[in-house]
């Protein structure tokens, strides 16, 4: 699970939201969206096995079988849901061939190209053992996406 702050530019519109992420498996996850000054949940995205559920903020709850079809029919922005649980991860997502992957000089990956997403590690926490991502970019020109993560906690 992780604690982290999020920019993320689609088109021409910008957005700043804490986000809170629990995985306990890559069919079963939970993630907060927050108000970046008071803290307060505003969307929740819910995914048990094969259902997909959105809280949102006026208490309606969509549910759909695909989180990214899910998040777009809802908030209109395209976000590589499927491969941000492992991308944040520092690990390559398994659904998506890799185009490429440059490592830094410790074998961690700092630039994965998957699925036309580039996914950019600029910043690792803890020791180079057990590192990891402290920030990372992710973007993607066709969709004029740009998504930075923050991360200020690992659990």
């Amino acid at each position: 699970s992780l604690k982290s702050k999020i920019a993320l530019r689609y088109q021409a519109e910008h957005w700043t939201f804490g986000l809170d992420w629990k995985q306990d498996s890559p069919q079963q996850y939970v993630m907060q969206i927050k108000n970046p000054v008071t803290g307060a949940v505003v969307a929740k995205l819910n995914r048990i096995n094969r259902q997909v559920s959105l809280l949102a903020d006026n208490g309606k709850i969509y549910k759909d079988t695909d989180e990214e079809r899910l998040l777009l029919q809802q908030s209109g922005v395209v976000l590589p849901l499927k491969g941000m649980q492992y991308w944040v991860r520092g690990a390559i997502s398994p659904q998506y061939k890799v185009d490429k992957l440059v490592l830094d000089s410790m074998g961690r990956p700092q630039t994965v190209y998957q699925a036309g997403w580039k996914i950019n590690y600029t910043r690792y926490l803890g020791n180079h053992y057990n590192a990891m991502p402290g920030k990372v970019v992710i973007t993607r020109d066709k969709d004029n996406v740009y998504l930075k993560m923050i991360v200020k906690q690992w659990r």
